[in-house]
């Protein structure tokens, strides 16, 4: 994903939802914003490889971006 300073992956909601389990467990890992990954897309995101689909939710005035 660009728009970040880093290339993040992304993940089904489930992945992430498993992998902030394991996160949650396992406490001897350094904690950051990046350390479980994010299902979320931002408007202006550029798919940098892989293949996917997804559900826009809100557009418009009431996105984060607004």
């Amino acid at each position: 994903m660009t728009g970040e300073s880093d290339h993040l992956p992304k993940m089904s909601y489930e992945a992430c939802l498993h992998k902030q389990e394991e996160f949650e467990a396992d406490g001897s890992e350094e904690k950051t914003h990046h350390s479980v990954p994010s299902p979320l897309l931002l408007s202006g995101t550029y798919i940098q490889k892989g293949q996917g689909w997804f559900i826009c939710i809100v557009v418009g005035d009431m996105t984060c971006e607004g």
